[in-house]
């Protein structure tokens, strides 16, 4: 259950620092005060991909042990965030509406892996 608690808080964690990276520049310019604009993007990107990464060695290890290797699948929603991630960091401008879709059709494909496993 801790894993399984720490999956779905890591899962919403990423989407909300997702959503704070493509509104890095109206957040700026409003003062509104969120972890990238706090942190910076830098150190809340790494903030980001640790807890991934540290979830991720979690739900592999609890996956293991109880040998219900199926539920692996629920990693690749984590791996769809951590690179959608590195590309918004890349780009020069980062208010887009494109990638706000694309962020949130991350749960349609988490539904369907759900409906799956």
């Amino acid at each position: 259950m801790l894993a399984l608690g720490l999956y779905y808080f890591t899962f919403v964690f990423l989407r909300q620092i997702l959503i704070d990276l493509v509104a890095f520049q109206g957040d700026l310019i409003l003062g509104r005060e969120t972890l990238p604009t706090w942190l910076g993007i830098k150190k809340s990107s790494i903030l980001a991909y640790g807890l991934a990464a540290v979830t991720s060695v979690i739900i592999i290890t609890s996956v293991i042990c109880y040998g219900m290797y199926i539920y692996l699948i629920f990693l690749i929603p984590m791996a769809y965030y951590a690179i959608l991630m590195t590309k918004i960091e890349k780009t020069d401008y980062l208010i887009s509406l494109m990638y706000e879709f694309i962020i949130d059709a991350n749960f349609i494909f988490f539904l369907i892996l759900f409906m799956v496993s």
